[in-house]
């Protein structure tokens, strides 16, 4: 089990990455439920960027003549 300061939190809106130490002492399962919460954070900014590049497409569309 890693130690508290080794486990990765979210402190207000900025990512949390493992150190390389830690990546290296970490356990498989560790690593897998690391890799599922970054392909899961990855998935939540590629949804946000196609959530605004829907609404600048709509905006342009608006005030276009």
């Amino acid at each position: 089990m890693q130690a508290e300061e080794e486990r990765p939190r979210q402190t207000g809106d900025q990512p949390v990455f493992l150190s390389v130490a830690a990546l290296e002492r970490a356990g498989i399962e560790e690593l897998q439920a690391y890799r599922l919460a970054l392909l899961a954070e990855i998935a939540r900014v590629d949804a946000e960027a196609e959530t605004k590049r829907n609404r600048r497409g709509a905006a342009e569309a608006l005030f276009k003549f």
